[in-house]
């Protein structure tokens, strides 16, 4: 452990930055629920005419991970298994 005491500042704009994107992604979520349940099935919204809002179709491709463990053997998931690792900040509430 560090002590991060001179830091304080920094931990306070850290705890309203975070609250205030949880709000905005709440607001934003909101709005967009609005918009698309007006859009419908139709694929550009405007206003004075000019495009605001569009449904765009994107197909993409995924691997199935599901899929291929039920057509692999364990030994060939294995084989195609990699570990990771990485570093989570977080928040701690108090």
């Amino acid at each position: 452990m560090i002590p991060l005491d001179t830091l304080t500042g920094w931990l306070d704009v850290l705890r309203t930055a975070t609250a205030e994107k949880k709000r905005a992604e709440e607001v934003i979520a909101a709005a967009r629920v609005h918009l698309e349940e007006a859009l419908g099935e139709d694929e550009v919204g405007t206003v004075d005419g000019q495009p605001v809002v569009r449904w765009a179709h994107v197909t993409s491709q995924r691997f199935d991970q599901k899929k291929a463990q039920g057509l692999l053997t364990p030994e060939q998931v294995a084989e195609c298994t990699v570990a990771s690792e990485s570093r989570r900040f977080t928040l701690v509430e108090s």
